[in-house]
Parts: C-alpha cells; structure tokens; sequence
C-alpha cells in the first residue's frame, strides 16, 4: 500500500473526522459559553458587587522602583577620548583611545524602572468564578445531553420473545441436524 493511500485511509478515519467536527463545535461552544458568562452572569454579579472584573484587583508588595542594571546614555562623557601618548607618524587608529569614565548605556530592553510587585488575588479570582460558571453550564448541558440520550434508548423496542411454538420447533431443528 503506498504512502498516500495509507495516509487516505488515516484520514478517512472516523476517529480522525470526528475528532475534527468534535474540535470546530467545540470552539464554537466556547464562544458561546464565553458570552454566557461575560454578557449573561457577570453583569448581575457585576450590579451586586459593584464590579464585574476583578482582574486589576490585587496588593502591592513593592512599588515601581529604579531598574539597578540600567546605565542612561550620558552625552557628556565621551566613548572615545585622545591619545596624549600618540606621535606623529603612528597609525590614526592609535590616535584615540577607550574613555575608562565611560558606561555603556543599557540596551532598548533594560527598561529604567521595574515595574511594582503585586499580589493579584483578583485575576486569580476572576478566573476561577468564570471556570465554575463555565464548568456548571457544561455540567447541566451534558446532564440534559444523557437524560435525552436515556430517554432514546427506553423508548427503543424491545426484540420480541420467543413464543414456547417456535422454541418447540428449534429443537426439532436442532436434534434432527444431529
């Protein structure tokens, strides 16, 4: 069997074709659900508390304070100063040398200050009361899901019983096969 008619026969899976109708519905459903929490639940518990996002609530352990690995470009002390030992004649590259007063500024990711530490108990918060609301819809969508399914399979008819005629007649058959 060659390569792409085995990979044909991967991909014509059912497993493969539902996991893939099983991840686009999910993805919708978590837009769904996202809305079901954002613009359904959180406004009342929003009108209740006063507010709907506690993501910015927290406690500031250390505020915002210098950066000590910052070095600012300082215009007055020059990288390069003149050679008081160069001579004519000497090379020109000779002509200057390294400044030992000069500090190399910080590079565009050193940033002066860094930022103040936090405690942010809220956005933990905020994430675990949208998890048990997602996770109680999914419950009850799922509960309804089983009871539907249930209710299917006792409403499926049941194979008829044998009547005690025909199981006379079975072991007729079945002795005279012998």
């Amino acid at each position: 069997m060659g390569l792409i008619a085995e990979f044909k026969n991967f991909i014509m899976r059912g497993n493969v074709v539902d996991l893939a109708v099983g991840v686009i519905i999910g993805a919708a459903f978590g837009g769904i659900v996202t809305s079901l929490v954002e613009d359904i639940i959180m406004p009342p518990i929003a009108a209740m508390t006063g507010d709907s996002d506690f993501s910015d609530k927290g406690i500031e352990l250390k505020p915002e304070r210098p950066n000590p690995n910052f070095v600012p470009k300082d215009p007055n002390i020059p990288e390069k100063i003149a050679n008081k030992d160069w001579k004519a004649g000497e090379p020109e590259d000779k002509k200057l040398i390294a400044n030992p007063d000069y500090k190399k500024p910080s590079g565009p990711d050193v940033k002066p200050t860094l930022p103040a530490l936090e405690w942010r108990w809220g956005k933990f918060l905020q994430r675990l009361i949208n998890f048990l609301i997602v996770a109680t819809c999914l419950f009850f969508i799922i509960k309804a899901m089983n009871t539907a399914i249930k209710k299917k399979k006792e409403e499926a008819p049941k194979p008829a019983e044998v009547s005690n005629t025909d199981k006379l007649l079975m072991e007729i058959r079945d002795s005279l096969k012998k």
